[in-house]
C-alpha cells in the first residue's frame, strides 16, 4: 500500500493535477475571505467555508477522475492486478494520497483564522471545528469520486459523472423543500429509483434478466406498501434527500456544534465507498 501511496502522490505533482486542486481551493477561499472578512470586516470565517462548499463540485472530479479510469485507459491496471497486492491496498493507497493532497490546502487554511485574530476577536473553536468538518466532507466526497472512477475507463466520463452525482447531492435539500409530502409523490419517486437500481444491477452483473428481476421485485414491494400502508410514504423522499445531503451537514460545525453524528456520517461514507471501490476492483480483477 505504501508503494501505491507514494506513486499516486508523486503523480499528482508531476501531472499538475495536485497543483490545480490546491490552487483552486486556496484561491477561492482567499477571494471570499478578502471580500467578506477584510472588506466587509466580518469576523465569521466559518461561514466562508460553508458558503464555499460548492468548490468540491469542481475540485473533487478533477482530483479523482484518473484514480482507476486512467489505469484502465493506459492498460496499467493489468500490472496492478498482477502485483501481490489486495484490492484494498490499491484503493487505500490511492485514496490516502488524495487525502494528502486535500490536507495540504486544509493546513494552509488553518492559518487564516490566526491572521483574522490580528484585526479583532473571532470564535477560534468554531473556526477550526468548521475547518475539520470541511476536510471530513471533502474526504467523503473524494471517496464517492474514487468509486465512480472504478466504473469507467474514460477520465472525462468519470469527471462528468462525479460532478453530476455531487451536484444532485448538493441540490438534495433544495429538491426536498420543493417536493410534495403526499404519499403518491414518494411512491412514484421510489418507483423511478427502483428502475435505476435495476439498470445499475444489470450493468454491474452484465445480466439483464437479473436486472429486470430486481426491478420487478422492488416495484412489487413498493406497490404493496403503498396499497396496504400508504402512510409510510408521507415525506419519505424528503427524509431520503435530507439523509444524503452531505453538504448541508457542515452547518452543524458552523453553528459551533461539534456534532459526533455528522463525523460518524462522513467517516461511514468514506468507508462505504472505499469498500465498494475495492469490490469493483476485485470484480474486474477476476472477470
Amino acid at each position: 500500500m505504501i508503494s501505491i501511496y507514494k506513486r499516486e502522490l508523486k503523480s499528482y505533482f508531476t501531472t499538475y493535477i495536485g497543483y490545480i486542486f490546491i490552487s483552486f481551493i486556496l484561491l477561492t477561499t482567499g477571494i471570499y475571505s478578502w471580500f467578506i472578512n477584510y472588506l466587509n470586516q466580518s469576523p465569521e470565517f466559518e461561514y466562508i467555508l460553508f458558503n464555499l462548499n460548492f468548490i468540491y463540485l469542481i475540485a473533487v472530479p478533477i482530483l479523482t477522475m484518473r484514480t482507476i479510469a486512467d489505469e484502465r485507459r493506459q492498460k496499467t491496471d493489468i500490472l496492478l492486478y498482477s502485483l501481490p497486492l489486495k484490492g484494498s491496498s490499491i484503493i487505500l493507497g490511492k485514496y490516502l494520497a488524495q487525502l494528502t493532497v486535500l490536507l495540504i490546502p486544509t493546513v494552509i487554511i488553518c492559518i487564516y483564522p490566526l491572521l483574522l485574530m490580528l484585526f479583532g476577536t473571532i470564535s477560534t473553536l468554531t473556526c477550526y471545528s468548521t475547518i475539520f468538518g470541511f476536510f471530513l466532507m471533502g474526504a467523503a466526497l473524494i471517496a464517492i469520486g474514487v468509486f465512480i472512477s472504478t466504473i469507467t475507463e474514460n477520465q472525462i466520463v468519470s469527471a462528468i459523472s462525479t460532478f453530476a452525482v455531487l451536484f444532485v447531492i448538493y441540490l438534495s435539500s433544495t429538491i426536498s423543500n420543493g417536493m410534495s409530502t403526499a404519499p403518491i409523490t414518494s411512491f412514484l419517486t421510489l418507483c423511478i429509483i427502483s428502475i435505476l437500481i435495476g439498470l445499475v444491477v444489470a450493468y454491474f452483473t452484465k445480466n439483464s434478466t437479473f436486472g429486470i428481476f430486481v426491478t420487478v421485485l422492488l416495484l412489487s414491494i413498493a406497490a404493496l406498501i403503498y396499497v396496504f400502508r400508504s402512510t409510510l410514504y408521507e415525506g419519505a423522499v424528503q427524509k431520503l434527500l435530507d439523509f444524503i445531503s452531505v453538504f448541508d451537514r457542515l452547518s452543524y460545525f458552523v453553528t459551533g456544534i461539534f456534532d459526533l453524528t455528522t463525523i460518524i456520517y462522513y467517516i461511514s461514507l468514506c468507508v462505504l465507498f472505499c469498500f465498494l471501490s475495492v469490490r469493483m476492483l476485485e470484480k474486474r480483477r477476476w472477470s
